[in-house]
């Protein structure tokens, strides 16, 4: 069975309701761990896990993300998942991601 790791958070969406609705739907064939937490967007957080899906809503324009740092992912988390898509790893884009 293959292991999704779920990266969510941000702004105006039920990210915990979307991570629950992604895990029943893919439980016939994954395994979902959802996170909010962008420190697992490494090489070491991103270790045994055959794919990435990504649901964010961060963006800078956006007046309700208070954290405008997390409008952009820092360079290090962007370098890992270059690195796991190039080794090899499944990348799913959700929704909010595009703008993120």
């Amino acid at each position: 069975m293959s292991r999704v790791l779920l990266f969510g958070g941000g702004t105006w969406h039920d990210f915990p309701g979307i991570a629950a609705a992604v895990t029943e739907a893919l439980a016939p064939v994954a395994r979902v761990e959802y996170t909010e937490d962008p420190g697992r967007l490494s090489r070491r957080g991103l270790a045994g896990a055959d794919a990435l899906a990504m649901y964010t809503c961060f963006a800078l324009g956006d007046d309700a993300l208070t954290d405008k740092s997390r409008a952009a992912l820092p360079g290090h988390a962007q370098e890992a998942v270059e690195s796991f898509v190039a080794g090899g790893g499944a990348f799913l884009p959700l929704h909010g991601i595009i703008c993120s």
